[in-house]
């Protein structure tokens, strides 16, 4: 059993995502591998986030695969982590996620903020840009 961590909210997003959850479990389930995707909703709660998380582990899932941002990845990271239960990242980018944790049951599929920034910074000095400006959000994504 895989779990799906879908946000309530967010139907477009969450429709994408259990398609290509669906797609990959029926492509498997041609080989040796048997596999049963369980879905699970949260609202924009840390409450709903965490029982979602927990009904998953209920349910015996090997895996959890979820489409949040860096911030709600991280406590379903601690929380499964807990299980050792290992949580498949789409979209968070903090650097910080792999170092919070003693024991990483994180895989990410997307890079590290890291790359970004070090892309960043190799424009700037490619076009000799000594002056620019920086915009960042006062949360994990943009003070990470």
């Amino acid at each position: 059993k895989v779990g799906l961590l879908l946000h309530s909210e967010e139907k477009d997003e969450s429709d994408a995502i259990k398609r290509l959850a669906n797609y990959t479990i029926s492509t498997l389930n041609h080989t040796t591998t048997s596999l049963e995707l369980i879905e699970q909703y949260h609202d924009s709660t840390y409450l709903s986030l965490m029982t979602g998380v927990c009904n998953l582990l209920k349910q015996n899932v090997v895996a959890i695969t979820s489409a949040s941002d860096s911030t709600l990845t991280a406590i379903q990271v601690n929380l499964a982590g807990q299980f050792h239960v290992p949580l498949i990242s789409a979209v968070a980018t903090n650097p910080f996620l792999a170092e919070t944790f003693g024991q990483n049951f994180e895989l990410r599929l997307s890079p590290s903020d890291v790359y970004q920034s070090q892309a960043i910074f190799n424009i700037l000095k490619e076009y000799n840009w000594y002056q620019f400006s920086i915009l960042a959000s006062a949360d994990d994504y943009g003070i990470n």
